[in-house]
């Protein structure tokens, strides 16, 4: 486990990207691309591990018994293709997060020097049944290797964890996040009904509406020249004081800290601000998000909800090339 993200690897260092407008914990130096077919993949470039997803949103009618049986007949559609495609083995179901997840092992005879671990999963949103798939092609020799084990493991653990949206009561909409690039090289989601902009006074990155009952976030970042080693800037660690609580250090060169602090205004502001340092030999970056919301709003579930999100899309914040 790292600062950035939960999972972890014996055989893999690991980093974060965007695929499909989600995030993704693949291999360090895995490259990414689009298949003919239009779908995302991940692999090592070298035709020895590739990962495609695939995504899909099937209408569906009726009440939930009829649903029901949609999804029914969607699993046996799989099962029957996968069969097809030379499955080995049995196949797996499970039941995961509301959903059910379809895992099989297939040799298609038209790609005689692969093996593929499949994963589906299907979960009804409203009148769609959305199916959202893992395939990870290996090829034959590195099979039974422990490294392979791993990424089946790696990317097992990730598809069971990705959050569909849910039904849920009517309520401000929050939940539903969609992918930014603050400045050009950092992505993370912020809720969807949220433009995202720089302001011009400021400088920082605005994420918000032109009336605040939905909150703010703004995003700044500072950068600073010199020779790093492993331990870090620990004199911008220091600098913020105690007020701010700091993540373990993990693996990897980085930090997340975060501090709360409330003021008065024509309302009473909480303010909650993530601290994410970022460094190499040659540079240190420390991103700043800092999230305002009505003190009267605690305990709200939709602006709880929001909090918890932030706090994950501040420990899994990708940094890519610096401006300039």
């Amino acid at each position: 486990m790292t600062a950035d993200h939960p999972y972890t690897s014996c055989f893999h260092r690991l980093k974060v990207i965007m695929a499909s407008g989600d995030k993704l914990v693949v291999p360090e130096d895995w490259i990414d691309g689009v298949t003919p077919k239009g779908n995302a993949w991940v692999g090592d470039g070298r035709q020895r591990y590739e990962l495609q997803l695939s995504a899909e949103a099937l209408p569906m009618e009726g009440d939930s018994q009829a649903m029901g049986g949609v999804i029914e007949r969607r699993i046996l559609e799989r099962l029957r293709a996968f069969g097809a495609s030379g499955q080995v083995d049995d196949a797996k179901l499970s039941r995961t997060h509301g959903s059910v997840l379809i895992e099989v092992v297939t040799d298609d005879p038209r790609a005689p020097a692969v093996r593929t671990y499949n994963w589906v999963r299907l979960v009804r949103e409203g009148g769609e049944l959305l199916e959202f798939g893992f395939h990870l092609l290996v090829l034959h020799e590195l099979w039974e290797r422990p490294e392979t084990l791993a990424l089946i493991d790696l990317f097992g653990q990730q598809i069971r964890n990705v959050a569909f949206p849910q039904d849920e009561p009517e309520g401000l909409g929050l939940s539903r996040l969609r992918a930014i690039h603050p400045f050009g090289f950092l992505t993370l989601r912020v809720p969807a009904r949220w433009r995202d902009e720089r302001d011009a006074e400021s400088g920082e990155w605005f994420c918000g509406e032109d009336e605040t009952d939905t909150g703010t976030l703004w995003i700044d970042y500072d950068v600073f020249q010199g020779n790093f080693d492993a331990r870090g800037p620990e004199r911008l660690v220091q600098k913020l004081g105690d007020a701010v609580a700091w993540r373990s250090p993990g693996e990897g060169w980085r930090r997340v800290g975060f501090q709360t602090f409330t003021e008065e205004a024509a309302v009473t502001l909480r303010f909650r601000r993530w601290f994410v340092i970022d460094w190499t030999a040659e540079r240190a970056v420390m991103v700043t998000l800092t999230l305002v919301l009505q003190a009267a709003w605690d305990g709200d579930r939709e602006f709880e909800a929001l909090v918890a999100a932030m706090e994950r899309e501040a420990a899994t914040l990708a940094i890519g090339p610096l401006p300039g």
